[in-house]
């Protein structure tokens, strides 16, 4: 808490000022005045939440201070001291709204008294703005989540309830909406940080002499709706997607769409749909793009040609050029048709990598991902648009080629062998006479063609494949390290932990902790 001690008599302020403890009194800091000139502008300045002020001063007293400190610091608690027994200032610091009026010769104890007053009168006002601004912000989202709703969707909207908010809002407002869909849950981002962005957003459109409300929806949106009743046009509202793409970028990963304008608040959900519809082509473009309904984000859509049907004779064919041009294609035919449904793509993408892993298994290449199919429908899931998807299949086409350039092909029954580790590693009943079975050989001859062709034994390569799988199912949160035991086939969870111990060096859940960090 600040308090500001306003007296043109150094002897005076000082003097108050060393007679009293103000950390008794919670106050943190003390600032000094010698007139109402300078008061007036240490005040701007700091924002003191309690003013001890004499009343007669030159250049300015401490009444028209006051007035003047009252415009822009209304919840200030005032202290007047004044020497002379005047009836009319006293009446002036009441319709201030003064919380005392001190007559000199100062009594230091009769001053403590007003302080203690004036901290429980400031303290009370803080509550008081606290709870009214809560409820005002929770009948602003209701409202902003209310309007986005077409008339058959939702009640009428009351404009008495509107005017309640002074947010200025009348029959013919302009309204726009930006939606901004992030990657990341808007729970997990810093609350007072996204307070913070929401103040400076107000801020910012002051200069436009523009307003906004602002919901958020289902943990991964935010909603702003743009209004003004001076009017605005694209351009300014592409510099608030840019101001606000800004203040985001160092929070989480996003795409922002900017709707149409419209007049009239029973319209906005129109604005709202028209982003909405913006959005949904969004999987087209990088992260933190901010798309609009302008004529630049209009393309010519050629008729679209699968580009999975001939991928995967290129790979057959191992021609690097070949191979290249083909993933480029499949890259450009979808990014063309910026009408296809991202499930669409990522089931195609899917095949594409499927594609790649069977390539491996007719050319008996030795395949360095042992769990592929899990890790790689999970990676495909997590991208968010196709640059990210494109990017992935390049890494796996890049691992292909290294392959064929390195290796030579690998002996069948070892592949034989691995493939079927890598569908049966979740049983715990796994062992080497189910191995030597399915290849129709002896356990002894097994065991020694395995080490030969790896330089591991077959039990190690076991053991490695299920600890690396447990490695990527601890990186998600949602498994319980019990479960994943099991899922790697240990069913009993301690030796589980005695094994992956042994193998990373750390324990299950330490090796968690440090991949969560």
């Amino acid at each position: 808490m600040k308090i500001l001690v306003v007296d043109d008599e150094a002897l005076t302020r000082e003097g108050i000022i060393s007679s009293i403890d103000w950390r008794e009194l919670n106050i943190q800091e003390i600032l000094r005045a010698d007139d109402g000139v300078q008061g007036l502008h240490i005040a701007k300045k700091h924002r003191p939440d309690i003013i001890l002020s004499d009343v007669r001063m030159p250049r300015m007293d401490g009444l028209d201070m006051a007035k003047k400190i009252y415009d822009f610091l209304p919840e200030a608690s005032i202290i007047f001291m004044s020497g002379y027994s005047d009836r009319e200032y006293l009446k002036t610091a009441i319709k201030l709204h003064a919380v005392s009026y001190v007559k000199k010769p100062i009594n230091i104890l009769e001053i403590k008294d007003a302080l203690v007053q004036a901290i429980k009168n400031n303290e009370q006002q803080k509550r008081t703005k606290r709870s009214e601004e809560i409820h005002t912000l929770e009948k602003s989202s209701r409202l902003a989540l209310q309007i986005t709703l077409s008339p058959e969707q939702r009640e009428q909207i009351k404009f008495k309830e509107i005017e309640s908010l002074n947010l200025g809002i009348k029959q013919d407002t302009l309204f726009a909406t930006i939606i901004i869909k992030c990657h990341c849950p808007i729970s997990d981002m810093d609350d007072e940080k996204i307070k913070g962005i929401h103040h400076q957003l107000d801020l910012y459109l002051k200069q436009w002499h523009l307003k906004q409300i602002n919901v958020t929806k289902y943990d991964q949106y935010f909603i702003y709706h743009i209004f003004g009743n001076l009017g605005y046009n694209q351009k300014q509202l592409m510099q608030i997607g840019g101001f606000l793409k800004i203040k985001l970028e160092p929070t989480t990963d996003f795409f922002m769409a900017i709707g149409d304008v419209v007049s009239d608040i029973e319209k906005v959900y129109q604005s709202y749909h028209s982003a909405v519809f913006l959005l949904q082509s969004s999987f087209f473009h990088e992260h933190n793009s901010i798309l609009t309904a302008s004529p630049a984000n209009l393309k010519f859509t050629p008729v679209f040609t699968d580009p999975t049907s001939s991928f995967e004779d290129s790979l057959l064919s191992k021609n690097k050029k070949r191979i290249l041009e083909a993933t480029k294609r499949v890259y450009l035919s979808f990014s063309s048709h910026s009408t296809l449904l991202p499930s669409y793509i990522k089931d195609c993408y899917y095949k594409l990598f499927m594609m790649i892993q069977n390539t491996y298994k007719n050319l008996y290449l030795h395949l360095s991902e042992p769990s592929v199919n899990d890790s790689i429908l999970e990676d495909v899931e997590k991208c968010h648009n196709l640059m990210e998807l494109n990017q992935l299949l390049e890494e796996k086409i890049e691992q292909f080629l290294n392959t064929i350039e390195d290796g030579s092909p690998q002996n069948p029954t070892i592949l034989a062998i691995k493939e079927f580790i890598r569908n049966n590693y979740s049983s715990e009943n796994l062992s080497v006479k189910d191995i030597s079975e399915h290849v129709y050989m002896s356990s002894s001859y097994v065991c020694t063609l395995f080490k030969n062709e790896t330089g591991s034994t077959l039990n190690q390569y076991i053991t490695d494949f299920r600890i690396e799988k447990a490695k990527q199912l601890l990186t998600d949160p949602n498994f319980k390290i019990t479960d994943i035991s099991s899922k790697v086939g240990y069913a009993d969870g301690n030796y589980f932990g005695k094994i992956f111990k042994k193998q990373v060096g750390l324990s299950p859940s330490k090796y968690r902790e440090k991949m969560l960090i």
